[in-house]
Formats: C-alpha cells, sequence, structure tokens
C-alpha cells in the first residue's frame, strides 16, 4: 500500500480549497477577454443576423467584443457540439434553436452532444413566427377547408418545407387535425416557397418572413400563423388553433445556452444583459425587419422549455418514425 506523506496531504487539500476560489475570481472578472458565439447556421440568413445583433448588444453591456462564429450544416449539430466540448468558462456559447435541444435527440440514432447534459441554459431571445400558405389556383380560402379537403384525399396533397422543424410542424398538425398531407422537402424556405408558386406542391409551411413579402406581392395564400399569436405584419390571419385546431402551437424559438458547468454568476449575468437587450425598442424594430420577435426568459424558465419541447416533439417524431442518420 502506498502512503502519502504528510506534505502531500496538506498539500492537496490546500489546492483543492483554492480550487473554489479560483473559479469565483474568474466569474467576478468576467468577461476578460473577447466571447465567442456560435450561429449553428451560415453568414446571412434570419438566425445570423439575430445573432449579430446579440452580439453587438452583449459587446456593449460586456465591455468586451463578442465575435460571432458561423458554423452551419447538420440541422444545427455541428455548431451545437462545437459549444458542448468549449471550457465551460463563459467564452463560448450557441444560439440555438428548438430543434437543436428539443428535436435532434429524437431524430438522430447518434448525436454528438446530450442536450440536456452539454449546455447551460441562459434564456430565450426570439421567435420566429410560421405561417400555412397555398398556391393561388388551389381551392382552399382558409385552414378548415384546406383540411376538409385533406380528409377526403388522405395523402394527396403535399406540404413543402424547407427545415425539419416545419417537417415536424407538419405532422403535428396532421395528427391534430387527423388528416395525411404528405411532406416534401426541400432545401430552404426560399425554394419551398418557389415550388408552391409554381405549383409543384399545393402547401408550403414556412416562416412568415418568407410567406408575408410573397403573400403581399399575391404570389401565395395565407391560411393561417402556425404560432399561438397573430403576427402584426398579417393582424387579420388567424392561427391554426383558432381555425379548428385547438391547442396547435408550432414556431421556431431561439436561444442562449453556454457550455454544462458554466458558472451560475456567469449565466446569470448573460440572462440579465440579453433580456435588456431583448427589451430594447431598437432591436425589437430590428428583429421586426427580418421576420423575428424577441423573446425573454429565465434560466429555469428555458430549461422547464426546453424540458417540455423535447417530449412533445419525440411523441410526434416516433409516432410518424422520423430518424436521421
Amino acid at each position: 500500500m502506498l502512503l502519502k506523506s504528510p506534505f502531500t496531504v496538506v498539500l492537496s487539500c490546500a489546492l483543492i480549497a483554492l480550487m473554489p476560489i479560483k473559479v469565483l475570481a474568474d466569474s467576478a472578472s468576467y468577461p476578460s477577454r473577447p466571447v465567442r458565439l456560435v450561429v449553428p447556421f451560415p453568414a446571412g440568413g434570419p438566425a445570423d443576423i439575430l445573432g449579430r445583433i446579440i452580439a453587438q448588444g452583449l459587446s456593449e453591456s460586456l465591455g468586451q467584443q463578442v465575435i460571432v462564429d458561423n458554423r452551419g450544416g447538420a440541422n444545427t449539430v455541428i455548431g451545437a457540439q462545437t459549444v458542448a466540448r468549449a471550457a465551460p468558462d463563459g467564452y463560448t456559447l450557441l444560439l440555438a434553436i428548438d430543434s437543436t435541444l428539443a428535436m435532434n435527440p429524437s431524430l438522430y440514432s447518434k448525436l454528438a452532444y446530450d442536450p440536456a447534459k452539454d449546455f447551460e441554459p441562459i434564456g430565450l431571445v426570439a421567435e420566429v413566427p410560421c405561417i400555412i400558405a397555398v398556391n393561388n389556383s388551389f381551392p382552399a380560402e382558409n385552414l378548415a377547408q384546406l383540411l376538409a379537403l385533406a380528409r377526403v384525399s388522405p395523402g394527396k396533397i403535399n406540404f413543402a418545407h424547407g427545415t425539419v422543424t416545419m417537417h415536424v410542424g407538419g405532422e403535428l398538425l396532421n395528427q391534430m387535425a387527423k388528416v395525411r398531407m404528405t411532406p416534401v422537402a426541400y432545401k430552404g424556405g426560399g425554394t419551398s416557397i418557389v415550388a408552391v408558386m409554381g405549383g409543384e406542391v399545393q402547401v408550403t409551411m414556412e416562416a412568415a418572413a418568407t410567406i408575408v413579402p410573397n403573400a403581399q406581392a399575391g404570389k401565395v395564400r395565407p391560411l393561417a400563423v402556425m404560432g399561438a399569436r397573430r403576427i402584426a405584419a398579417m393582424p387579420d390571419l388567424p392561427t391554426v388553433a383558432e381555425s379548428g385546431v385547438p391547442g396547435y402551437d408550432v414556431s421556431v424559438w431561439q436561444s442562449l445556452v453556454a457550455p454544462a458547468g458554466t458558472p451560475p454568476e456567469i449565466i446569470n449575468r448573460l440572462n440579465r444583459d440579453v433580456t435588456a437587450l431583448m427589451n430594447r425598442a431598437d432591436t425589437k424594430a430590428r428583429l421586426e425587419k427580418v421576420g423575428l420577435a424577441p423573446l425573454t426568459s429565465s434560466p429555469q424558465e428555458l430549461a422547464a422549455l426546453i424540458k417540455a419541447e423535447t417530449a412533445k416533439w419525440s411523441a410526434v417524431i416516433q409516432d410518424v418514425g422520423l430518424r436521421i442518420n
């Protein structure tokens, strides 16, 4: 049996005792260098614009530069994996969407990160309202008429989607309305709506930022907002829930998370600063230009949302047998 000398034991105890002090010291001086915000999408889209608005605002409030790092690909898995493996010191953050935290665990047979174990929630930052729209020649003036047609022709009405969220959102509508519309995947919202305008498919489910300008130009007919609230850009357009499917609520929510183990003092500081940023009138105006709406929450509220949404989408995904390998 190997015995430790009294000096070694005393030294080890001293080092252990100093560890919390160092963490507290690091938290107290945070941030002392630039912070990286990983955006799991390519540059130029709404998520990238949101990330840059957050980076600019946090740079001002933190007194250190916040740098956007675009890590697009694999339904946000690449960016999420990058942050999950980063040091839990508050210097690497992730702009995570609903599919990152609540859908991917059920969609992927092997996921490179665990949302429940690898991240600390900071708070919600924005919502992407989404709309169901149809080709102008399609014989449905509202959602009730679309669902009635889908019931008499199961599987013969196709809906285009450019994201996993819209695919799963369409499947949830199928379940709740007891219809069968067939999903057709496209590379993004732009190609999805072009397909509907051209008559390749009858229906699309996409972000309001994509639908609204084309609807206002008379190129597609909007039927319903997919989220729980109507949108300012089209205040007369009812929600799906108002149109005969009570309880239906699908929108893309975006949030900030940090690697698991990030000190609570840093999490609370970031939550306070990003909440103040999202509540500013100029932030709201900038977000509305790209079809986003600001959201805020506490870290605990975001954690509860992730848990509830994971259960909700897991049931839908398993029921329809969706899988990404």
